[in-house]
């Protein structure tokens, strides 16, 4: 399920994560006009933030298993990606 907000050009094309369902690294695509993403748990807590990232492969292993919503802030607008770790 991809959700996307704000306003730009196809900002919803440009940043992909990848698996949804993953174990212990994440995949990040398109991510150079990145500013932060937040994830969030179910119950709405930021469990972790990573600002500017600049690596595509990005290591999950601190959080635990479950459902989050992948809220990636960019210069143009937002876009959220739900995601689950086995």
């Amino acid at each position: 399920m991809i959700v996307t907000t704000g306003i730009g050009e196809n900002i919803h094309d440009e940043i992909s994560i990848v698996p949804t369902l993953f174990d212990e690294y994440i995949k990040i695509t398109g991510c150079t006009k990145v500013l932060r993403i937040d994830i969030i748990s179910v119950d709405g807590r930021v469990v972790k933030r990573i600002l500017q990232p600049n690596e595509e492969i990005i290591s999950m292993s601190s959080i635990a298993p479950g459902m989050y919503t992948f809220l990636i802030h960019m210069e143009n607008g937002q876009k959220a990606v739900k995601a689950l770790k086995k």
